[in-house]
């Protein structure tokens, strides 16, 4: 076993100086004149005053009433994520939209690609697409793509061919069954069954039989991903988000006792040097879902960012019930965890399409029913009225944390708006019920079968339109966040430090430091402090210091020159003081 395990490493380190090496010779999608957000900055994801914006596309908006969100839909609503002037606060701010797979596909959802280089056509057309990069440079929105490279779609021409062609050349695209191996347990997934023209054919795939797994050993598989990102990127895209990083070499696929980590993190080293020999600002985020950061951080030299699951995972709980007495000191470990690399910056995040939204997570919390929604029905008893005030207010406050965080905050769509969903009926189609904007939902794409989704869902749940005219509204909550994000180089750019103020580090008050070291080798620093009281709550500022209000989460507190030796946060409030020492 030890010599095939030998023979396997072998193997793979020849494959990456191929696949690195094929960067320069793979197909062009001959797009003249494609518009660059990026303006060639380097590492551009370090410097975004925004924050960044996952959509499903069929979720979005519907341009044309067949009941799915497409391309002219996004474009339509790009101005609601950033309308181009920075002068201006009435929209989202949004800097980097992550597209989640936009390719014809055998499911709704994407996952399972049967074609890399073409757009799934309930989207619209490649020229739609295109046209959605141009808008988007136009506001200063980069677009990331979603790309599946674990496994394609068992209706993908490789797995077809391979299934009708006994000598066919993809054969070796996929991970086929040797009965001599012993293979490791603890990954996903397992050896599948398919008859072709050879007769039975044993496959491996991680998350289904119809999704076979790609053999990402193999050179000639590795030259087709370098292909494919060429191919994009040359459209104007500014880089990718892979899913299923940590599974491109499975436990459950290879020998036992392989050393499968060390496998994917080269993976993903040799991939992201091959994109930047296409485009050397591209920007690779990567999905390794895992709750521990020790489990997380090993795959930063792979990736430009990662998402931390480990703080997703406790944020909008421990949130939404009140018990964040010990979340300041999860927070630390988690942030002092994370890899620390000149070109790497971490991702916060609340959800996303796989997860329960955070909504329904924070009203389940409050104890209220978690998807119908924040607004008050006819004929709810005060305890519920008071309890749905509740969930709005730590629905703030858990944004406001994860906007607060050393690193790029990641918006789920309709977040912002409070859309609720959670996992039902044996799927996912609940977390990702389609976009709300307008009172009588006219532009929201209706493809879901109500079968699967729970009754009444979202009915509660006010509209953009409906929210943007209430100025304590969570829309307008997530719009003054990214005033702030925008106007504090502190807070974009600055380290996590724990607070030693006394008085901090309670229950009903969260506090913590942000520190830029600046060229000349000063300090600036910034005091962030979230409430999670229920009353008013006045702490002193220690001797010697002063602070002076730099943004508050309540509408119409401004920014203030005051020295203040005292702060006073009203229920909920969150605020950043700049730090004056006396």
């Amino acid at each position: 076993m030890k010599i095939k395990n030998l023979l396997i490493t072998s193997i793979f380190l020849f494959s990456l100086m191929l696949f690195v090496g094929c960067a320069s010779t793979a197909g062009s999608s001959t797009v003249a004149n494609v518009p660059d957000p990026t303006n060639g900055e380097p590492q551009w994801w370090l410097n975004m005053k925004g924050p960044a914006y996952q959509v499903l596309i069929y979720s979005f908006a519907d341009s044309d009433g067949d009941g799915y969100g497409d391309f002219q839909g996004l474009i339509s609503k790009l101005d609601y994520l950033n309308d181009g002037n920075p002068e201006t606060s009435t929209d989202l701010g949004v800097e980097l939209l992550w597209l989640s797979p936009i390719h014809p596909a055998a499911s709704y959802h994407g996952y399972d690609v049967k074609d890399y280089m073409a757009v799934n056509p309930k989207y619209g057309t490649m020229a739609d697409f295109d046209q959605l990069i141009a808008e988007c440079a136009k506001r200063n929105i980069k677009v990331i793509l979603d790309l599946v490279f674990n496994h394609s779609s068992t209706s993908h021409p490789w797995f077809e061919d391979m299934l009708a062609n006994p000598t066919s050349k993809y054969r070796n695209y996929y991970i086929h069954k040797d009965n001599s191996i012993n293979y490791g347990t603890g990954g996903m997934g397992s050896f599948y069954t398919a008859y072709g023209e050879e007769g039975k054919i044993e496959y491996f795939g991680a998350f289904s039989p119809t999704m076979p797994d790609l053999n990402c050993a193999n050179p000639a598989v590795k030259k087709e991903f370098v292909k494919i990102m060429k191919f994009w990127l040359e459209r104007g895209v500014a880089g990718f988000r892979f899913d299923a990083a940590k599974h491109i070499f499975d436990q459950n696929e290879l020998p036992n006792g392989t050393a499968n980590m060390t496998l994917n993190k080269d993976f993903w080293v040799e991939l992201r040097e091959a994109a930047k020999k296409i485009k050397p600002n591209v920007f690779f985020i990567g999905e390794v879902l895992n709750k521990q950061i020790p489990s997380i951080g090993p795959y930063a030299p792979g990736f430009d960012s990662l998402w931390d699951f480990a703080t997703e995972d406790i944020l909008a709980a421990s949130v939404g019930s009140g018990s964040t007495a010990s979340l300041l000191r999860t927070l630390k470990r988690n942030v002092d965890g994370l890899p620390k690399y000149d070109d790497f910056v971490p991702s916060y995040l609340l959800s996303n399409h796989d997860m329960d939204r955070s909504m329904s997570v924070i009203l389940s919390k409050c104890g209220v029913h978690n998807t119908d929604g924040l607004a008050v029905a006819a004929g709810d008893p005060v305890e519920t009225v008071e309890a749905k005030k509740t969930a709005l207010t730590r629905a703030k406050t858990a944004a406001s944390l994860c906007h607060t965080l050393p690193g790029l905050p990641w918006i789920y769509y309709g977040e912002e708006i409070g859309i609720t969903g959670i996992r039902h009926a044996n799927n996912d189609i609940s977390r990702r019920d389609s976009m709300i904007w307008t009172k009588d939902r006219k532009d929201s794409p209706k493809w879901q079968n109500k079968n699967q989704m729970v009754r009444g869902q979202n009915d509660l749940t006010l509209s953009v339109q409906e929210q943007e005219a209430d100025p304590n509204s969570l829309l307008n909550h997530y719009k003054n966040l990214s005033v702030l994000r925008a106007s504090s180089e502190v807070i974009r750019k600055g380290s996590y430090k724990a607070s030693t103020w006394p008085g901090y580090g309670g229950a009903s008050m969260m506090a913590f430091f942000r520190v830029l070291e600046k060229e000349d080798g000063t300090e600036e620093s910034v005091f962030v402090v979230h409430s999670t009281s229920n009353i008013q709550e006045k702490r002193a500022v220690p001797e010697g210091k002063a602070v002076t209000l730099l943004w508050s989460s309540l509408p119409g507190k401004k920014a203030s020159e005051e020295k203040l030796n005292q702060i006073i946060l009203e229920p909920g409030e969150s605020a950043v003081f700049n730090v004056i020492e006396l």
